[in-house]
């Protein structure tokens, strides 16, 4: 398992990357009648994962995939962003050991409490709560934190003592998210609670604690591996951006908008039952909509698009002759799935669904074979 890698779980994007839809009574009553979540998920689709009787490339125009640029800033991987991603892996093997007998360094990983205040009032979201947090001195890529983007703040720890209490004063910027703060002075009492030993990467580290989960044995296979990896998903990124935003689709055929409509109908369904409630009911207390159409309504764009993205993956796919193979559903489990096995999703979602999910993987993949990386 590759704990940097950031990937697309496909056969999951219908529920993921779009704003949940309850469906009208009609939708209701089709799907109470389907047999099992299989039939559901896998309705209206072959078992090569196309969508039945519907020939994508009559809906798709302008359909040029083939020899796509890829620009220079959307594929090249900086020096900075892969050991963000090292450092991001080995934080998964720090070891807690707390330094207590030397000050603080540029560089070193430190556990501190916090307690924001302005004009004497402690601010929401400006303290830890004793809980401790860890900071990394010398980087703003401690992003979930607000101490990243309060310059000067962890310069100030430099050279302070464990155990050491003292207050840190610092200025909101001008353009901070939170409004409010914006050009305030604040005042942080502050204490360092120890320094935290990290784990140093070595080539025997890496030959230990790597080797059986990525195939290691040195730090350098592990940098070019991860450099490989993370620009193979910039490049497949930028791919379905260009695809979604790019290329245009004439119309949606009505079997597919309703496809997607039946299973988010099912999933708001599923939030109702776990409440005990009735789907309307759950859908005034919890989501903002007076009823079923408004909900609908509202999230027809994002259906739409989704919609068309599917369409446009299909199309490449038929004018690409690309097919899905059992290899194809290994090679995708076993590189998203971490297992070898399948059958556990063929078996929930129906192997049409699991098949058009390996299909749109592959698609990219082939488009990204055949890109050309500007310089």
């Amino acid at each position: 398992m590759k704990k940097y890698v950031m990937f697309l779980f496909l056969f999951l994007a219908f529920l993921m990357l779009l704003v949940p839809l309850a469906g009208c009574e009609a939708a209701a009553d089709e799907t109470e009648s389907e047999s099992g979540l299989a039939s559901l998920y896998s309705a209206g689709i072959d078992e090569n994962g196309f969508w039945k009787g519907i020939k994508a490339l009559d809906y798709v125009e302008n359909l040029d995939y083939r020899a796509m640029t890829i620009p220079a800033g959307a594929h090249q991987v900086s020096d900075d962003y892969l050991q963000y991603q090292i450092d991001t892996l080995m934080a998964g093997y720090i070891s807690r050991i707390q330094i207590m007998d030397r000050a603080v360094a540029d560089g070193d990983t430190v556990n501190i409490d916090y307690e924001g205040k302005i004009d004497g009032v402690v601010f929401e979201g400006g303290s830890t709560m004793t809980v401790g947090v860890d900071v990394i001195i010398g980087t703003a890529d401690d992003t979930e934190n607000m101490l990243s983007f309060l310059d000067g703040f962890l310069e100030q720890l430099i050279g302070r003592m464990p155990g050491e209490k003292f207050d840190i004063e610092v200025t909101f910027p001008a353009d901070y998210h939170e409004e409010t703060l914006r050009n305030k002075k604040a005042v942080f009492a502050t204490i360092i609670n120890y320094i935290v030993k990290r784990e140093e990467l070595t080539d025997d580290f890496v030959a230990e604690n790597l080797s059986a989960s990525n195939g290691w044995t040195t730090v350098e296979e592990m940098r070019r591996s991860m450099r490989a990896d993370i620009q193979k998903n910039l490049i497949q990124e930028y791919i379905e951006q260009f695809l979604r935003s790019k290329v245009p689709v004439k119309s949606i055929p009505d079997s597919l908008m309703k496809y997607q409509e039946l299973l988010l109908l099912h999933s708001y369904q599923e939030l109702a039952d776990y409440n005990g409630m009735e789907l309307e009911e759950y859908l005034q207390a919890y989501e903002g909509f007076s009823n079923v159409k408004e909900c609908v309504a509202d999230a027809h764009g994002d259906l739409a698009e989704n919609a068309k993205y599917f369409l446009i993956i299909q199309a490449v796919a038929e004018d690409a002759g690309i097919l899905v193979d059992d290899e194809d559903m290994t090679k995708y489990s076993s590189e998203h799935l971490w297992s070898s096995d399948i059958a556990v999703q063929v078996e929930y979602y129906g192997s049409p669904y699991v098949k058009q999910a390996v299909l749109s993987q592959k698609v990219l993949d082939y488009i990204a074979e055949n890109a050309v990386l500007a310089a």
